[in-house]
C-alpha cells in the first residue's frame, strides 16, 4: 500500500529512479566488457558515488572515461 501511494504521489520519481538504475547497469556491463578481469566492482561504485549529484549524461561521461 505504501509503495502504491508513493507512485501515485510522485510518478516521475519512480520513473527516473528506474531509468537511473538501468543506466548504471549498462555502464557496469560496458566496463566489465572493456576491462575484463581488471574490472573492480568497488572501484566502479566509488567512481559513481564520488561524483555526487550530477545529471546522468555527466555521470556517464566520467564513469566511462578511460583513465
Amino acid at each position: 500500500m505504501r509503495e502504491i501511494t508513493r507512485v501515485k504521489r510522485w510518478p516521475a520519481q519512480c520513473i527516473t529512479y528506474k531509468y537511473g538504475a538501468g543506466q548504471i547497469m549498462e555502464w557496469k556491463q560496458a566496463l566489465q566488457k572493456r576491462e575484463g578481469a581488471k574490472f573492480n566492482i568497488k572501484d566502479f561504485h566509488d567512481r559513481i558515488l564520488n561524483l555526487g549529484s550530477l545529471p546522468v549524461f555527466m555521470v556517464k561521461e566520467r564513469v566511462l572515461e578511460t583513465e
